[in-house]
C-alpha cells in the first residue's frame, strides 16, 4: 500500500490518495495421502481442481479439436459436415486465480465540501460462463448474428480430414443454428474452451459526496456536527472481456469455485444519501 496527500492547504484544496496491490503466489505441495487431485467443484464437463504441483482453482472442461502439428497445427478439425469437432477427454483452460488485486482511491476536499472515488481492478484469471453458452445455443445472443444476418459460414481456421491422413481446407458451411446448438450445447452447459473468458475487469467502484454542515449553523444548538452524503456503489464497468455479466458473478457462494457462472442474478448499483449527527 501507498498512501500521499499529494495537496494540503487547512483553507483551500486537499488531494490525498492511496493506491494498494495485492498478489497471491500458490503451489500445492500435497493433499491427503493417496490423493493427487480434489475436485473443488464439478458442473457437468466443467472441473475446478486443486491438484498437487499445480495452483489452486486450476480449471479443466473439453476443447475444440486441433491440428497438433504440421502447417496447419493449430487449426479446427471439423466432421464432414462442417462442425467443429470436440476433444474426448476435459484439458487445461486456465486459473480461476486473479494475478493481481489493486485499488485506488483518491479524495479531494474543499473547507467543508469533499469528494472521493475508488477504481478497483482485478488482473487476470479465468471465468467460465454458462450463461452466455445457454445464450448462444438457443440463438439469443448478439454474437449468433453476423454482419447482421445470420447466413451460412465457414468455421474459421477449420480442416477436415481427407481420408488418407491427411487435413485440407474447410469448404463446407454451415449454419448459426448448427454451430452454435453443437457448441453451445455440448454437454448441459456448453464447451468449455468457447464459454472460458479472461476474468480481468476494472470498474469505478464507488464515489462519495459530503458536506460539513457549518459549526456556527449549530452553534445554538445540542448537536456538535452534521454530515451530509451522497454515494453510489458499482458505478461503472470500465473494463471486461465478459459482456453483458459481472465476472465477479459466481454460480453460488457456498464454495471456493470462482472461475464459474450459470445464471448469476445481476450485480447491482445502489444510491444512498446518508445524515449523520454529532451531539
Amino acid at each position: 500500500m501507498v498512501y500521499g496527500t499529494i495537496l494540503q492547504n487547512p483553507k483551500g484544496f486537499n488531494w490525498q490518495t492511496t493506491l494498494n496491490a495485492s498478489r497471491n503466489k500458490n503451489k500445492i505441495i500435497e493433499l491427503i495421502d493417496g490423493v493427487n487431485e480434489y475436485n473443488i467443484k464439478t458442473f457437468d464437463d466443467l472441473r475446478i481442481v486443486a491438484r498437487t504441483g499445480s495452483y489452486y482453482g486450476d480449471m479443466y472442461g473439453k476443447k475444440f479439436q486441433r491440428v497438433e502439428s504440421g502447417e496447419h497445427a493449430g487449426k479446427i478439425i471439423v466432421d464432414d459436415e462442417g462442425l467443429p469437432l470436440i476433444t474426448a477427454e476435459a484439458e487445461y483452460l486456465g486459473n480461476q486465480q486473479p494475478d493481481w488485486l489493486v485499488g485506488w482511491t483518491n479524495t479531494f476536499s474543499y473547507k467543508n465540501l469533499s469528494f472521493s472515488f475508488l477504481i478497483d481492478a482485478r488482473i487476470s484469471g479465468k471465468i467460465y460462463s454458462a450463461t452466455n453458452a445457454n445464450l448462444y445455443k438457443l440463438g439469443n445472443a448478439a454474437g449468433t448474428v453476423i454482419d447482421g444476418k445470420r447466413e451460412e459460414f465457414l468455421v474459421p481456421n477449420s480442416v477436415k480430414e481427407d481420408g488418407n491422413g491427411n487435413y485440407i481446407a474447410n469448404s463446407n458451411e454451415v449454419t448459426p443454428e448448427r454451430y452454435w446448438k453443437r457448441v453451445g450445447g455440448s454437454g448441459n452447459i456448453g464447451l468449455g474452451e468457447a464459454f472460458t473468458y479472461d476474468a480481468t475487469n476494472i470498474r469505478l467502484r464507488n464515489i462519495n459526496v459530503s458536506y460539513n454542515l457549518d459549526k456556527k449553523w449549530l452553534a445554538k444548538t445540542p448537536v456538535e456536527g452534521v454530515r451530509l452524503s451522497f454515494v453510489v456503489n458499482n458505478v461503472w464497468m470500465i473494463v471486461s472481456h465478459l459482456k453483458g455479466i459481472d465476472p465477479e458473478s459466481v454460480s453460488s457462494t457456498n464454495t471456493n469455485a470462482t472461475g464459474y457462472e450459470n445464471s448469476a442474478a445481476p450485480t447491482s448499483r445502489s444510491f444512498t444519501f446518508n445524515v449523520g449527527v454529532n451531539f
